[in-house]
């Protein structure tokens, strides 16, 4: 069966994202807000079974466009930003399951085990990464910004992953975020856990900083071997020269040594980027995209962040846009030039807002304090641009 209505979307049918929220609840994907159960109540085979997840597919079967799916709608509304719709995107990707359309099966999981990681970016915060609430519960200033979470780190326990190991009989691909997986123990119980014969059908996607491949005596290229395919998605999101300070606790060296020794690994598994586009990677850009060419890696995907609001590139002065807006994108390769063109579309589909631009600086201002740096001297071409209004 295939649906034609123009506001269906296939991630209900196929699809379960877990969230690193309090409740660490289960939506259909990581941008919707449809909130569809949570693991605290119900197991994820539950859930994929419930109430909630069948009354989501019957709206989007009757062409209804669910409330908690907005983001999708306000991006695909403007013609420079509907190419950034995740339900767009995942069309093509998922047609392939269209004739499961009336018999849901799960075949897509997007998995976080834990909040555990340990570098505090400065795209992040404590949801994401237990370095940064360490952070917060030590300096007060940023309350604006972010919040400190008092709750257990862990999302996914051993027990829980054991009660998900025969969902997987039926699913294609599963995706890995944070925190960062590649520190967490129940990462490697995962890679362990899953049978030869289910693994051998499933593609492991895995955003990672690529600060290890190894935890304690594990390793995780040799724990790669039994999957179908791995796919690495390297989440560097700055250049070399800005990667300290906004990667606060990383080490690019590192990154550089992991992404040379995974590339020398003939056998399932492959390595491209991902970045975040935020005002604080904006500007260097050009050579966010030159590292990963040099190390002949193409962008999967560039994503925009869209909140918080401080960072959306949007809010940036007009000034700044034209400079950006002067990048010479033919040198890149092919599907570079596309991510980069569909980041600037993004960029100039709105004007700024003042009040996101002078957050910003009171952001960094803290971030300053708490880190012991200086923005403006790793940063440089911001100083011109510092006292400029909306």
């Amino acid at each position: 069966m295939s649906n034609t209505n123009k506001f269906f979307c296939y991630f209900p049918f196929v699809h379960a994202n877990i969230r690193a929220n309090k409740n660490r609840q289960v939506a259909p994907c990581w941008r919707s807000d449809e909130i569809l159960g949570n693991l605290d109540d119900n197991t994820l085979e539950e859930i994929w079974n419930g109430e909630a997840y069948k009354e989501l597919r019957e709206k989007f079967l009757r062409g209804e466009k669910p409330e908690g799916c907005a983001r999708c709608w306000k991006l695909e509304e403007n013609n420079e930003t509907k190419n950034l719709s995740l339900r767009s995107w995942y069309l093509e990707h998922y047609a392939k399951y269209a004739d499961n359309i009336e018999n849901p099966q799960l075949k897509s999981i997007e998995l976080r085990f834990s909040n555990l990681c340990n570098y505090s970016c400065l795209h992040c915060g404590s949801q994401h990464s237990t370095s940064w609430n360490n952070k917060l519960k030590k300096y007060k200033g940023l309350e604006k910004f972010q919040s400190v979470n008092n709750r257990d780190p862990r999302i996914i326990t051993q027990t829980e992953v054991d009660s998900m190991i025969p969902l997987f009989s039926t699913v294609d691909e599963i995706r890995i975020t944070g925190g960062e997986p590649l520190t967490d123990p129940v990462f490697y119980y995962f890679l362990e856990s899953v049978p030869v014969e289910v693994a051998k059908n499933i593609e492991l996607l895995i955003v990672s900083n690529l600060s290890t491949l190894k935890y304690e005596e594990k390793d995780a290229m040799s724990l790669f071997e039994k999957f179908k395919e791995v796919k690495l998605r390297a989440s560097v999101d700055a250049d070399e020269e800005t990667y300290s300070y906004f990667r606060s606790g990383g080490d690019i060296e590192t990154v550089k040594e992991n992404i040379t020794r995974i590339q020398s690994y003939n056998n399932n598994v492959s390595i491209s980027g991902v970045c975040a586009i935020n005002m604080l990677n904006i500007t260097r850009l050009e050579n966010i995209v030159k590292f990963h060419e040099d190390r002949n890696m193409f962008f999967k995907v560039m994503f925009v962040q869209e909140r918080p609001h401080h960072l959306d590139i949007r809010n940036l002065p007009e000034p700044i846009k034209q400079t950006i807006n002067k990048i010479d994108i033919t040198k890149f390769n092919s599907h570079n030039q596309k991510e980069v063109q569909r980041v600037l579309d993004f960029m100039n589909s709105s004007k700024g807002n003042q009040v996101h631009w002078n957050d910003l600086k009171v952001y960094l201002s803290h971030i300053d304090k708490l880190n012991s740096t200086n923005f403006l001297n790793t940063y440089k071409e911001f100083k011109k641009w510092w006292n400029l209004e909306i």
